[in-house]
């Protein structure tokens, strides 16, 4: 991942800082984008950031995932693989309509249409 950010920053991006609770709000209201690199060779979601990320309308870029459930890519979320990624993300940080209808979108997804209470509502009935 180290190789990835560092091609990130060459090209005029950064990270945010971390943070928690109300600071961590402030500055995920003025991301534009957050970007899912996996730690390991594992091809899943990263289900709690992209929970984050639904919660404040903010658009993701996943590395390559093999079963993106319950999104949709190119609808509520983007994906590229870990040597695209860079590319991916200076093409969508250009388009600020593409950005704010991912956004929306994952919000939609995970805030609307899959809450929580729905996915453990769902497999309480399918236990009975």
């Amino acid at each position: 991942r180290e190789a990835l950010y560092n091609t990130m920053r060459s090209l005029g991006m950064r990270e945010a800082p971390n943070a928690y609770g109300l600071e961590r709000s402030k500055i995920l209201g003025k991301t534009k984008l957050m970007v899912n690199a996996q730690q390991y060779s594992l091809s899943v979601i990263a289900p709690l950031r992209f929970a984050i990320a639904a919660a404040h309308k903010l658009p993701v870029l996943t590395e390559t995932v093999a079963i993106p459930w319950p999104h949709v890519i190119g609808h509520d979320l983007w994906q590229a693989s870990i040597d695209t990624m860079p590319i991916e993300a200076a093409r969508l940080l250009a388009n600020p309509e593409l950005l704010r209808q991912l956004g929306d979108n994952l919000h939609h997804r995970l805030c609307v249409e899959w809450t929580f209470r729905k996915g453990v509502e769902e497999a309480l009935n399918e236990t009975h």
